[in-house]
C-alpha cells in the first residue's frame, strides 16, 4: 500500500510505504519447495536463476574459461563472481546443458 500524509501544515509531504506480505509457515514452505513438484515454485526459481545467472554470460564464462564440474574450486569460484551459492551454481550449470 503506498499512502501520501501532510506532515502536519509544513507543506512537506511524507511519503510512507507499506510491505503487506502474505507468508506461509516457514516449515510448510520447506516441505514442497525443494521437491520441484510445484509448478509455480518451479518457474519462480527458473526465473530467478536467469537474473541472477544469466544463460549468456555463463555460455561466455565456460566458452572463456572452462572448469572442471567435479571440482568443488571451480565452481565456488564460479559462484562468488556470481554472489549464489555453490549449489545453485550447479543446478544452473546442468539445467543449461540438459
Amino acid at each position: 500500500m503506498l499512502g501520501r500524509e501532510d506532515s502536519g501544515g509544513t507543506g512537506k509531504e511524507v511519503t510512507e510505504i507499506q510491505l503487506v506480505v502474505n507468508c506461509r509457515h516457514p516449515k510448510a514452505a520447506d516441505a514442497t519447495s525443494s521437491l520441484a513438484v510445484d509448478e509455480k515454485e518451479i518457474e519462480a526459481n527458473q526465473f530467478a536463476a536467469e537474473i541472477l545467472m544469466p544463460k549468456r554470460f555463463l555460455l561466455r564464462e565456460l566458452a572463456d574459461n572452462p572448469i572442471d564440474l567435479e571440482s568443488d574450486e571451480d565452481i565456488l569460484r564460479l559462484s562468488a563472481k556470481y554472489a549464489v551459492s555453490s549449489q545453485a551454481m550447479t543446478y544452473r550449470i546442468a539445467n543449461i546443458f540438459m
